[in-house]
């Protein structure tokens, strides 16, 4: 007995051009995405607080998921960043530059010294700032004021009497040592997960396809 069968593939071959246009696209994104939020994240943030001495999280809130999106498939925009320059600054190492003029002391980081950390100790919360509000302050005991050096500014001076203390020192710009490890711990968290969560989520794409 002979059996004949005819197959209409174009059926099929609509499906398959159907699903690779849109499922893949869509489980691609979606394992992207779950990947970034549930564990690039997280271990970027638990990173940070090993980093910095975080006291209002503002480090962490400031850490961010770029969502893929479908219709960038294969080619995404996506990541994780921040939005804030002192996280940026340590993660990559780049040089701080002041970003306004401040009174007294213009376009200049004020670098605290050892003497100001003694004297003042934890007031000295935004450094530029306080250097700037203290150049021009004068007491009964004290004075400060700017030190210059090739009619350059150089320094903020505490004196006190004859005696005179450097308690800042200006500068154009500060390179910032590499010592937040952003990207390796994103990377490496990126790269363990990534092909259990591609996994789910097509299959997810294949239960759901219409």
């Amino acid at each position: 007995m002979q059996i004949s069968m005819s197959f209409d593939v174009s059926k099929i071959e609509a499906k398959l051009k159907k699903f690779k246009t849109k499922q893949i696209p869509f489980a691609a994104a979606m394992a992207f995405n779950t990947t970034l939020k549930n564990y690039v994240k997280p271990n970027a943030q638990a990173e940070a607080k090993k980093t910095f001495k975080i006291k209002t999280g503002w480090a962490l809130k400031g850490i961010r998921v770029i969502p893929a999106k479908k219709q960038n498939f294969p080619h995404f925009s996506a990541g994780i960043g921040t939005k804030d320059d002192v996280i940026r600054q340590n993660a990559l190492g780049e040089p701080r530059v002041s970003q306004i003029s401040k009174p007294n002391i213009g376009n200049k980081l004020a670098i605290p010294t050892a003497y100001a950390r003694r004297k003042f100790g934890e007031r000295i919360a935004n450094p530029s700032n306080w250097a700037s509000s203290l150049a021009s302050k004068k007491t009964k005991t004290a004075r400060y004021f700017i030190e210059t050096e090739n009619g350059q500014d150089v320094g903020l001076m505490y004196a006190q009497g004859r005696r005179m203390w450097r308690i800042y020192t200006l500068k154009e710009a500060v390179k910032i040592p590499k010592k937040f490890n952003f990207e390796r711990v994103s990377h490496v968290s990126f790269r363990r997960h990534i092909g259990s969560n591609f996994r789910s989520a097509m299959a997810y794409a294949l239960r759901t396809a219409r």
